[in-house]
């Protein structure tokens, strides 16, 4: 996990969420292309 000392909750938020965002556009990339070996 990683710690940043002393980090207001503002900034925190806004990396969480940049960090959920490329998660979920890289899922979903993954996705898409193995989709037509699975029968998709």
């Amino acid at each position: 996990m990683l710690q940043i000392p002393d980090i207001s909750t503002i900034p925190l938020i806004a990396i969480a969420s940049a960090l959920g965002i490329l998660g979920s556009t890289f899922i979903e990339e993954f996705l898409k292309k193995n989709a037509p070996k699975w029968g998709g």
